[in-house]
């Protein structure tokens, strides 16, 4: 107890840092960076009210099980806040992994401004997720950006799950940016209870021709009918927020701009930057809106610099922000 982990610099190794006990207390990780390790960046097992907070976890890990930050058996209004994980190599992985936790019933425990890639390919197993929540309960989620990446169509942005059904309940989600380049599902539920399950203005957005998701063991085909059988997510959108590089999920797609909705508490975004006190961005990026409504999305020819002449035609994809 009374552990504080901070401005440290760990490379490589199986794992980065795991703390493991009984009842530990006051325990923070913060201001570290994690570089490629092979299993797991950093993880707490067994705490009472963590704080994760401002911690940049990167690697070039293959391994089919990668975990980036991971609470385990956490109790009480725990945190993890302005994290940044990329896997953009691993078969399977879980950028953030929640798994057997209880926040405060009155003070739920706090997931917010987290940016997070996650590489899931073709043939695995099991899915890999940006956000993994493994029977835990009163949490709120809010302001975070999730991105599945890979050739996986069972990778997802946004997993719920159930081994014991009902564990998880009391979950409030909004703000987020879940994306989805794989062509797999946005949000993946299973035998979750969905007491006290709130959920809104949030963007899912999905490459690809696949179906929305699967809800508890129905299958759903886009965002409305997920609206409809939810009841919920009516200020939700679907954008491409045009992301800035695979391990800078900055926003630069103008429609996304001021759909979110304040949350008490938080007043910056994971860069320090204010939030609007009316209309907040979802996402962990505050972002102010280009004055450019016309932008170059892709350089389709020519594919390479070598063996061109002076007078050689350009092809670009163009699109209307």
């Amino acid at each position: 107890s009374n552990f504080t982990f901070t401005h440290n610099y760990l490379k490589g190794g199986t794992r980065g840092l795991n703390i493991g006990g009984i009842n530990l207390s006051n325990v923070t990780i913060n201001h570290n960076k994690f570089i490629n390790q092979w299993s797991l960046s950093a993880g707490i097992n067994g705490a009472k009210t963590p704080k994760i907070k401002y911690n940049y976890a990167k690697t070039n890990s293959t391994y089919d099980s990668y975990n980036g930050l991971r609470v385990i058996g956490a109790d009480g209004s725990f945190e993890l806040s302005y994290n940044e994980v990329y896997a953009a190599s691993t078969v399977i992985g879980y950028g953030l992994r929640i798994e057997a936790s209880k926040g405060d019933s009155l003070n739920h425990a706090k997931v917010f401004n987290n940016m997070v890639t996650v590489k899931g390919i073709d043939g695995s197993s099991t899915l890999s997720a940006g956000i993994i929540n493994i029977e835990s309960r009163f949490i709120d989620y809010y302001y975070n950006t999730f991105r599945t990446i890979g050739t996986d169509e069972l990778a997802t942005p946004l997993c719920l799950y159930d081994n014991n059904s009902g564990e998880t309940r009391y979950l409030s989600i909004k703000n987020n940016i879940f994306a989805n380049n794989t062509g797999g599902y946005i949000l993946y539920t299973q035998d979750i209870d969905t007491s006290g399950f709130v959920h809104d203005y949030n963007n899912y957005y999905q490459s690809g021709s696949n179906i929305f998701g699967s809800f508890n063991g129905n299958n759903i085909a886009d965002l409305a009918q997920f609206q409809s059988v939810t009841g919920q997510e009516n200020n939700s959108v679907k954008y491409d927020p045009y992301f800035t590089d695979t391990t800078d999920l900055h926003v630069s797609n103008n429609k996304l701009n001021g759909l979110g909705t304040p949350i008490s508490g938080i007043t910056d975004d994971i860069d320090g930057d204010s939030r609007d006190g009316t209309n907040p961005d979802m996402g962990a990026d505050e972002f102010d809106p280009s004055p450019y409504d016309l932008a170059v999305t892709k350089i389709i020819a020519p594919n390479s610099g070598c063996g061109l002449s002076s007078t050689e035609d350009v092809t670009i994809r163009i699109k209307n922000m």
